[in-house]
């Protein structure tokens, strides 16, 4: 049981820390290709995108976080609609393990199953893929 309070709160802090990050990026104004932090010009991480030149599936992904944390959704969507959503689902979800975690702690089962999970997980691996396959043909 306090195993899966622990991950529950482990997965809690990753959420917080995501929102917070999104929240100190800021795309550069004069590329759309990269984010500045406290003014520096971080460095290009897609190695696809550097060697082969073409975006990887996740590309957009930090920028879509970025712009969402921003308020600027039509950004967001235009430059990686999963991304949108998955800034949406890890909002939602900060409330749902906070809760999740007391309920577990108090001898419940969790809320989500483990085949929720995967469910979600899938949905979301799913929705990348199309979304890459989308972009490489048009």
């Amino acid at each position: 049981m306090v195993f899966r309070v622990i991950i529950q709160l482990i997965l809690l802090g990753i959420c917080a820390i995501i929102l917070v990050l999104a929240a100190s990026l800021e795309v550069t104004p004069d590329s759309t290709d990269k984010v500045n932090l406290g003014g520096w010009t971080l460095p290009e991480l897609c190695q696809s995108k550097r060697i082969f030149g073409i975006d990887c599936p996740g590309c957009g992904l930090t920028r879509s976080f970025i712009y969402m944390a921003h308020g600027e959704a039509s950004a967001a969507f235009s430059i990686h609609p999963t991304g949108a959503l998955m800034f949406v689902g890890v909002v939602i979800a900060i409330p749902f393990l906070a809760t999740n975690a007391i309920w577990i702690y108090r001898g419940n089962r969790s809320l989500v199953s483990e085949l929720g999970i995967s469910v979600i997980v899938l949905v979301v691996t799913v929705m990348i893929a199309v979304q890459w396959i989308f972009r490489l043909v048009t």
